[in-house]
């Protein structure tokens, strides 16, 4: 399960940066045989969220300086201080099969936390951060661990970036289409011109029939020009043989609104037994069901007693022989109803120790 997740995760990515790296900013080049050169479709499909509304235009009103010019923030989110975000991947084969799946994200800056939902239609993933603190779920059980305040997963806008990936973008691939309202923001309207695409589109598809590529980039006085949504759709033969047509679709919303992420409500409990503190300069905390794991500065002999004690204080009593060896120490407390063993052994690396807590009854 745990691989599986891994490698979904990586795939996301991959497909993201692939596309920001050599489609997103690609110059215009020539497609050679075998592969048919899409068109720029004249619609992108609608992603449900809000409806847009395109402002009558004229060209005598279009500043070609200021509305047809292509710019965006290449740090776009970190002139935010809250947001949320989707992405939905779906492809339809030709026989009628839909596979799809989504990514939802909610960041805020003060108190630093993020949120991540991914899901598709046999699996689900759930990552939560707040301040020091995570939380992870795969399918039904959650996990939590402890992180340190410069780890990158947990920085703000870190897990998708649109606005890195088009801020490098061949400016003149792209066609202005005019001003629309996405989500509430004042966004400039772009469109793939239909000489830009190239055989980097083959990451993707092996026969391109069709194919568009949207972008809409906030345009407010108040906010940084990120990108509000992009779409993708193709129509074609892919990697494993089957034709078929794919869609993908980000945008950002809530921007700056007042967006609350607290714990999940199943890692109340989760950590040590009552009664119990973790050991001086401990580190590196994960909790699994009924099972804590951290390190403690402190050697085998000292950590042991300092549990020791504490166990005998908070009212368990020892059950049967506690083991002591060389680098090693194991036995088994009981309080009511419960038991817990205690496993500490010698950490080679930091000559300190680690901590292993499973409760049960």
């Amino acid at each position: 399960m745990k691989r599986q997740w891994i490698v979904w995760i990586a795939v996301v990515a991959l497909v993201v940066l692939s596309l920001g790296c050599s489609l997103f900013g690609a110059k215009a080049t020539k497609e050679p045989g075998g592969v048919a050169q899409p068109t720029a479709a004249s619609e992108a499909p609608a992603s449900g969220k809000e409806t847009e509304t395109p402002e009558a235009e004229t060209e005598e009103e279009t500043s070609e300086s200021d509305d047809e010019s292509f710019d965006i923030d290449a740090d776009a989110l970190e002139g935010l201080d809250s947001y949320r975000m989707q992405m939905t991947w779906s492809f339809t084969a030709d026989d009628g099969t839909v596979e799809e799946f989504s990514i939802e994200e909610e960041a805020t800056r003060d108190p630093a936390a993020q949120r991540y939902t991914m899901t598709s239609a046999d699996q689900s993933m759930e990552f939560i951060r707040v301040g020091e603190t995570q939380w992870m779920r795969l399918g039904e059980d959650w996990m939590q661990t402890s992180v340190s305040a410069d780890d990158e997963m947990g920085q703000f806008g870190q897990f998708v970036q649109p606005d890195q990936m088009f801020s490098d973008a061949d400016k003149d691939s792209y066609k202005y289409l005019g001003k629309e309202t996405i989500n509430g923001m004042n966004t400039r309207h772009y469109q793939l011109k239909e000489n830009a695409w190239n055989t980097s589109w083959n990451l993707m598809a092996t026969e391109v029939e069709e194919g568009s590529m949207e972008l809409w980039i906030v345009d407010e006085k108040d906010l940084p020009k990120i990108a509000a949504r992009f779409e993708i759709n193709i129509k074609g033969t892919f990697s494993d043989e089957r034709k078929g047509e794919l869609f993908l679709t980000w945008e950002i919303f809530d921007v700056n609104a007042d967006i609350t992420i607290e714990p999940p409500a199943e890692a109340e409990g989760m950590g040590l037994p009552e009664g119990l503190d973790l050991c001086p300069d401990s580190s590196n905390m994960t909790v699994m069901g009924k099972m804590t794991i951290f390190n403690c500065a402190g050697t085998v002999e000292d950590t042991a007693t300092f549990y020791t004690e504490a166990l005998e204080n908070a009212g368990w009593d020892v059950e049967g022989e506690v083991t002591s060896l060389e680098g090693m120490m194991m036995g088994t407390w009981k309080k009511g109803d419960e038991t817990l063993s205690v496993t500490i052994t010698k950490d080679d690396t930091t000559g300190g120790s680690n901590v292993m807590l499973t409760l049960g009854e």
